[in-house]
This record gives C-alpha cells, sequence and structure tokens, in this order.
C-alpha cells in the first residue's frame, strides 16, 4: 500500500533484495541507515519472480539497517503500485568500495505471465430461504437468497477469493472464500440479477460468471405472507 515500510536489521558489509516485477508493479525507495540510496521500479511487462531488484555491496563490517518504502508512484506503464519483497541474502565478504547494483530487466530471468483466474461459469443455484410473518405481503420481507457458484481457476492453482455483484453493486462487504453467499435484505417485487467474480492473489479478476436474474413475489397465506422465486 501507499507509504507502507518494511525494514531489516542486518550484519555484513552488503545485502541483495529479491521481489518480484510485474505489469501492476510501482516504485519503491531504498535507505541504508537512514539514508536514501535509490529508488526502484518494480515494473515489468512479463510477471517476473525472485528477481534480484537492488543490492549494496562494500559496507563497512558491522551492523545496518535496508528499509524499503512504497512511494505511492508507477512507471506510466503500470496498472498499480504495488510493491514486493520475497527474500533477502546478507553479504559478508569485503570490498573496497560501495557499490550499488539495480539489474535491468533483461538481466533478469522472466517466468510465464500470471492469467487472470477462469470462472465461475455457471451460479449454481439460488434458493429461497423464508420465513412466514405477519402483516400480509409488503415490500420488506424476512426473506434471504442463499447463493452457490462452482469453483474458479488460476493458473497459479490458488484463487484468493470471490465478488459478488447485484446489477453493478457489489453486495458482499468482506472477500468470499468459500463458493457461496446469503444475500439478506430481499424485498418483494424486485428482481436480483447475480455476477460473480473470482480473484487470484496477485489481484486479477477473472471475466465472471453469467448473470442469473431472480424475481421475488409475496405470496399470502391466512394472516402472514411468504417469499417466491
Amino acid at each position: 500500500t501507499a507509504g507502507a515500510t518494511a525494514s531489516l536489521n542486518f550484519t555484513g558489509t552488503g545485502i541483495t533484495v529479491y521481489g518480484a516485477k510485474a505489469s501492476w508493479h510501482g516504485h519503491s525507495r531504498v535507505e541504508i541507515d537512514g539514508q536514501k540510496v535509490t529508488d526502484i521500479d518494480q515494473y515489468n511487462q512479463t510477471r517476473q519472480d525472485q528477481v534480484a531488484i537492488f543490492t549494496i555491496k562494500g559496507l563497512k563490517n558491522g551492523n545496518h539497517t535496508i528499509t524499503l518504502q512504497n512511494m505511492d508512484s508507477k512507471n506510466p506503464n503500470s496498472s498499480n503500485i504495488i510493491t514486493t519483497i520475497d527474500k533477502v541474502v546478507i553479504i559478508d565478504t569485503p570490498s573496497s568500495e560501495i557499490v550499488v547494483d539495480q539489474p535491468t530487466q533483461e538481466e533478469s530471468t522472466p517466468v510465464p505471465t500470471n492469467k487472470a483466474p477462469v470462472g465461475p461459469n455457471i451460479i449454481k443455484s439460488a434458493s429461497l430461504k423464508y420465513n412466514a410473518w405477519g402483516g400480509g405481503c409488503k415490500p420488506a420481507t424476512n426473506c434471504v437468497i442463499n447463493i452457490q457458484w462452482d469453483n474458479a481457476t488460476d493458473d497459479s492453482g490458488r484463487i484468493s477469493h470471490y465478488d459478488i455483484y447485484n446489477g453493478s453493486t457489489k453486495i458482499n462487504t468482506q472477500p468470499l472464500k468459500q463458493p457461496k453467499f446469503t444475500h439478506t435484505g430481499i424485498r418483494a417485487g424486485q428482481t436480483y440479477s447475480y455476477r460473480v467474480f473470482a480473484y487470484d492473489e496477485q489481484g486479477l479478476a477473472s471475466g465472471g460468471s453469467a448473470i442469473l436474474s431472480k424475481t421475488v413475489s409475496c405470496t399470502p397465506f391466512l394472516w402472514t405472507a411468504y417469499c417466491t422465486l
């Protein structure tokens, strides 16, 4: 996130920082012992993991602190400002001078581009759970709609979460880890159009499921009423 920092105390004469580069990554600033050293651009057209994004060597052998800060800025071609750190390697060999190295994109070994998730393909069911209520039919109801869908897939093998929309409005307040959702606040006489999107751990979204539309009706029964789809 913008302005986020990560700091590490280490003992040695240098350090190499490894991170990811991708088309949605931004800029980070590197400080050693409280002094700015350089800025790093973690943008790359294709995703690369475990890339040496920064190296410094030739420091006085002893205790040092490295800090990386998200600069809330990005390459004009990037779609986001995300910055990441995968690991660090401490250097303990002496050197006659301080050397700062940022490998170019050509020096890095690319890995296959991350692809957006696929699916879910269908919403398998949207069923009512209803409780009869007094007062006859009226727009507000005690009903909820239980929605389930098939699992999405991703080239990484991992789906981070799902979001579900009614029309253009997202109706889940928290990321959905399971392929199901209960929609509350159902009103009689209204049509609900559901669509589900899957997200991978890099934040890429699927194209979404087919839209499933349901219209809720209210049926009176004696002094009560209940919902039907």
